[in-house]
């Protein structure tokens, strides 16, 4: 698609000029020399327009919330482009390396189950990497009769979440449910 089929018109009747000062020299020279749109970096504009509507428009509550009332999130897309160039670079420069596990179901004397792994050996940590490795510590390991020396049990506990206030039930998201507003008068709610 052309540029010009994006704004509307005719090709020639659109130019591109690019000026890094605000200074009436630089934007004369830009003028006196045009380029043509190209429709790759009016994409790239529309995208980095995108993220700092979205991403600014969520994370500015967030700063008055925590921060102070006012403050605005602002341009975002230099931060959110280099979140994506690192991410893109760490996939590129990924080598897969292949690794096996070793689980055993084994129970106790009473017959309960008792899921174990295997993560060292001589107590060093243990990973073998190709088949042969694994086969070769799996024959010891069958042959090898196994006894509990020490448990360790740690409690645990666990906090109920903060009660709901009507105003934070209020301001909870649910997906795919619209209010309308005409009905909460007389105390009905319609989804």
């Amino acid at each position: 698609m052309a540029p010009a089929e994006v704004i509307g018109g005719d090709d020639a009747r659109y130019s591109r000029v690019v000026f890094n000062e605000i200074t009436k020299n630089a934007i004369r020279q830009a003028f006196e020399q045009p380029g043509e749109l190209n429709i790759n970096r009016v994409n790239a504009q529309q995208a980095r327009r995108f993220m700092d509507r979205v991403v600014g428009y969520m994370v500015s509550p967030l700063l008055w919330k925590k921060i102070a009332r006012g403050l605005s999130a602002g341009r975002v897309q230099s931060v959110a482009v280099r979140l994506v160039v690192e991410r893109e670079r760490e996939i590129k420069a990924f080598v897969p390396e292949e690794f096996w596990e070793i689980d055993a179901n084994t129970s106790t004397p009473s017959g309960e189950a008792l899921p174990l792994q295997v993560t060292h050996q001589n107590d060093k940590p243990f990973r073998p990497v190709n088949r042969e490795q694994t086969l070769a510590a799996v024959s010891l390991l069958e042959k090898a009769r196994y006894s509990v020396l020490e448990r360790e049990d740690k409690p645990t506990s666990s906090k109920p979440g903060a009660r709901l206030s009507p105003q934070r039930y209020n301001r909870r998201p649910v997906p795919g449910w619209l209010w309308r507003e005409e009905n909460h008068d007389d105390g009905a709610a319609s989804v």
